[in-house]
């Protein structure tokens, strides 16, 4: 009866508080996050329950698992961002990073933050790089986080030397040009249009196009 169930776990909860009784604590938890009304509710449900796995039962894999779930209900809230950095930190911690890059792929196109979908993309697309040895993840999400914001410094940087190491040269040159177009300096500017030159010249054989960029 789930009415009774809620009652139940409402009046259990500081029973086993009390007690340090933290395995049933968390069945506890599990039921009232289950039965939360809102998004805060669940939320500090969970919160307590990361800390119960983590610190009291040592388990930072159950942790995590609590996190993820904490992290999808925040997906369209303001409570998005720490719950990001909690569950990275316990995913490193229990060894689960192509769990958290999946997890985070799943909760991206329900951010309706603008800003913070493009910082979820590029956590996926470093993750891809640097954890998963995925260089085609990581090129597909640094290209995701252009499609939000086609300046962005951190993808196009990344996704340079991504093309340049798969010598995917037409891609590389058109990256080229986009941090041509969008360098801040006119030296800047220049140096990448130097660079797209000699591509295009040395490597990509094409003289006419070199001769336009020079």
């Amino acid at each position: 009866d789930d009415s009774a169930k809620r009652d139940a776990a409402a009046i259990l909860r500081p029973l086993y508080e009390a007690d340090g009784e933290q395995a049933k604590l968390l069945r506890v938890l599990d039921i009232e996050v289950e039965f939360g009304d809102t998004v805060d509710e669940r939320l500090g449900v969970l919160a307590q329950a990361v800390v119960v796995a983590e610190q009291s039962l040592q388990d930072v894999g159950r942790a995590f698992g609590y996190a993820a779930r904490a992290l999808r209900e925040a997906a369209g809230d303001s409570e998005l961002r720490p719950w990001m950095e909690r569950a990275e930190r316990l995913s490193v911690a229990a060894g689960k990073h192509a769990e958290f890059v999946e997890l985070l792929r799943a909760v991206a196109p329900d951010v309706l933050d603008e800003s913070m979908q493009l910082e979820v993309l590029i956590k996926v697309a470093e993750l891809g790089r640097d954890k998963l040895a995925d260089p085609k993840l990581a090129r597909e999400y640094y290209e995701k986080a252009l499609q939000i914001r086609a300046d962005e410094r951190r993808a196009l940087e990344a996704l340079e030397a991504l093309y340049r190491n798969a010598q995917d040269w037409t891609a590389l040159n058109g990256v080229l040009k986009r941090r041509a177009e969008s360098a801040d300096t006119d030296a800047e500017r220049k140096e990448f249009l130097f660079k797209d030159a000699k591509l295009a010249d040395e490597t990509m054989d094409d003289p006419k196009s070199a001769i336009e960029v020079y």
